[in-house]
């Protein structure tokens, strides 16, 4: 009399088996599908800035004290203990006395999307160009990603470039002259004696590992005029400049077949490029450059 009530109870719990097994699998298929997903490692290079906004340009500068507190070794954990991101190598520009060029090498625990062949992090994809933070320690880090995976392939090469040091960049308040019957704006054709005299062959610029970036390797000097240029043009020797050129060896990154000075500087004839020794800093006008092989 009670076989039809216990068949329904046996079918109900069936019913409720059935359910909570599916829930199961689709659970672990989710969970599994994620797990295997963010198990993916991936190094990226990274521009770094301290700036409270978004890097929107070409590259950005770390200050000093900032460039100086992320270190190789920095790292985030998850809650199993996994490092998400970890710093591999530093490489430092100096760009003179406040700030720094920084780039980071990071190893990264990404999401790797098969379909689109892209990698994410925290929701956010890993892309040449696009700007990313990351947690280290107590530091946020925020930068512009140079590299991932070693897409933008680079090559180093070494130039031999000749330039002047022209006197624009290098006279912060041009002294003025005048007599009668000129009111033009005064103009001097060389630099200060004193950073003229700064200048030395084989003065070096090197990254924080030792490696030069830039070697001086011939310095010619002539005398500078002072110039008024008025309804006629007068000039007179300058005794407190000199005419300066210069010829150093550069090494630069090749990207898209362009060498670049610092990764960001393209070494092109008549292009100004900064020269941050660490006595002085000058500003070479490229007039000509040839690979040494």
């Amino acid at each position: 009399m009670n076989r039809p009530f216990s068949n329904n109870i046996y079918k109900g719990i069936r019913i409720i088996d059935l359910l909570v097994a599916c829930v199961v699998i689709f659970c672990v298929t989710v969970g599994g599908y994620f797990l295997l997903r963010q198990g993916k490692y991936v190094n990226i290079v990274l521009r770094i800035s301290d700036s409270g906004n978004p890097v929107v340009g070409p590259f950005s500068d770390a200050s000093l004290w900032f460039g100086d507190a992320v270190m190789v070794g920095m790292a985030k954990h998850d809650v199993f203990g996994r490092k998400t991101v970890e710093v591999l190598d530093k490489r430092v520009y100096p760009t003179g006395e406040r700030t720094k060029i920084v780039d980071l090498t990071m190893r990264v625990r990404a999401v790797y999307d098969k379909k689109s062949k892209q990698y994410s992090f925290d929701g956010s994809p890993l892309l040449v160009g696009s700007t990313q933070k990351f947690s280290l320690n107590s530091y946020l880090v925020r930068g512009l990603i140079r590299d991932v995976d070693g897409v933008a392939k680079r090559t180093i090469k070494k130039y031999r470039v000749q330039g002047i040091l022209n006197p624009l960049f290098h006279n912060p308040a041009l002294y003025g002259w005048a007599s009668a019957g000129y009111t033009g704006t005064p103009n001097t054709t060389g630099i200060p004696l004193y950073l003229a005299d700064a200048i030395s062959v084989g003065d070096y610029l090197s990254d924080q590992k030792g490696h030069a970036i830039v070697k001086m390797v011939k310095i010619v000097k002539n005398p500078a005029f002072f110039v008024l240029v008025g309804q006629d043009i007068y000039s007179r020797l300058d005794m407190k400049s000199l005419e300066v050129q210069l010829e150093i060896e550069m090494q630069t990154e090749i990207v898209s077949g362009q060498p670049l000075y610092l990764g960001i500087y393209p070494l092109l004839v008549n292009a100004s490029l900064p020269l941050y020794f660490p006595r002085y800093t000058v500003t070479l006008t490229v007039t000509n450059f040839e690979e040494l092989k």
